[in-house]
């Protein structure tokens, strides 16, 4: 995908995961890495007064790479 200020990639946290820890440990990986976020405007649940957001951005494909390998079975990119 492509923005005005160059690219940037993307994946989905898969739905029905809210309560299996999963966004805790994104969450805490993606911290340490440059440039990394969730995505806070698509992509976001609230449950019981909780906010899960399910749309995570890297801004470069290795980021990426490694946030599917970390992360198999819980996520897609498309």
């Amino acid at each position: 995908m492509t923005d005005q200020h160059g690219s940037y990639y993307e994946a989905h946290i898969h739905g029905g995961l809210q309560f299996t820890g999963i966004h805790d440990r994104v969450e805490d990986w993606i911290k340490e890495i440059p440039g990394s976020h969730f995505d806070k405007l698509h992509g976001v649940s609230w449950i019981n007064g909780r906010t899960f957001y399910h749309n995570v951005v890297f801004l470069s494909e290795q980021d990426l790479v490694a946030f599917k390998l970390k992360f198999a079975g819980f996520i897609s990119t498309s």
